[in-house]
């Protein structure tokens, strides 16, 4: 953080477009979305001050492998 004041410098998160509006059968990962946004929005406050800012990103879906990777091995 010393360095980062020093420099005036910039935060960013990346979180995703779920942190902003929730989506059905993914609460869990859109809960943590919108975790991501409340700790980025609160750190902002206590960082203004000193010069540093806070940005988030929130990129839209993109199609990977994720949902069918997450259930190897899972027989549900």
């Amino acid at each position: 953080m010393p360095a980062l004041e020093a420099a005036r410098g910039t935060i960013v998160n990346i979180s995703s477009v779920a942190g902003l509006a929730g989506t059905s059968f993914r609460t869990t990962y859109s809960a943590s979305k919108f975790a991501i946004a409340g700790f980025s929005k609160s750190l902002r406050t206590e960082v203004k001050m000193k010069g540093v800012k806070v940005l988030m990103v929130y990129p839209g879906y993109v199609q990977t492998g994720v949902s069918k990777n997450a259930l190897i091995g899972n027989k549900d």
